[in-house]
């Protein structure tokens, strides 16, 4: 929460104003949009888990095993790999999958409003800087 609070406190409050339905909608649209910018909807097993958690499902293997899904995220060949600068700007070369993959197990809390509050975040991170193109996605999506 204090991440996205120190990056747009006004989001952070929209988020927080919501209803819990609408919070998962934010963390759905935000997972998904994060995964869609670093191309990890086209790889089929990030596919599969995106459609679980739009359908309302538990995510599938290998995600029930944090350590097990991100060694096939990095080890997969499959996995596109593209990089973004972080969000402090400090960091040049983020391995944006990375950024966006943990988006995918945050939608998944059991708590709507901790899920839309770390998806947008994994997808503010995902964009890199700057990432007023997700946060006008966003408010364009909630109006």
């Amino acid at each position: 929460m204090l991440g996205l609070a120190q990056l747009d406190r006004d989001l952070l409050d929209a988020v927080e104003a919501a209803s819990p339905e609408h919070q998962r909608q934010i963390a759905l649209w935000a997972t998904t949009t994060a995964c869609r910018a670093a191309r990890l909807t086209e790889v089929p097993w990030i596919a599969e888990a995106l459609a679980a958690l739009a359908a309302g499902e538990a995510l599938p293997p290998p995600f029930e095993d944090p350590e097990a899904s991100w060694h096939r995220l990095l080890s997969d060949p499959t996995v596109p790999q593209s990089t973004v600068r972080s969000l402090d700007g400090l960091v040049p070369n983020m391995l944006q999958q990375a950024m966006a993959f943990p988006a995918i197990e945050a939608a998944a809390a059991p708590d709507p409003l901790v899920a839309a509050i770390d998806t947008v975040y994994h997808g503010l991170q995902a964009f890199g800087p700057p990432s007023s193109r997700f946060t006008a996605e966003l408010r364009g999506a909630q109006a």
